[in-house]
């Protein structure tokens, strides 16, 4: 083997080993990208946990002031028929 031709395959092969390490370094570029994505995905499912939080204790607010209403109604109701039955017996009885 003559010293051109060693010297043709050191090169080729420097060249292959060249071309393995750029697909290489787009590899290693991509994974970067993809966990740049999902740490962003992950601190918006954080938030959105947080803001679920939220409404779920709005939500059982909402429920006790309805409850508390509807409690209140239905005493004021009693009491007005109750009251206002015996107003009408005493007034026209």
């Amino acid at each position: 083997m003559s010293d051109e031709q060693l010297v043709n395959m050191i090169v080729s092969r420097l060249d292959r080993l060249d071309g393995k390490m750029d697909t290489l370094a787009e590899a290693m570029a991509t994974q970067a990208r993809i966990e740049e994505r999902l740490a962003n995905q992950t601190i918006g499912m954080k938030y959105l946990e947080e803001d679920i939080e939220k409404l779920e204790s709005r939500t059982t607010r909402l429920e006790r002031f309805h409850w508390k209403t509807v409690g209140v109604a239905t005493s004021v109701a009693t009491i007005g028929g109750y009251f206002g039955s015996t107003i009408i017996e005493n007034l026209f009885g």
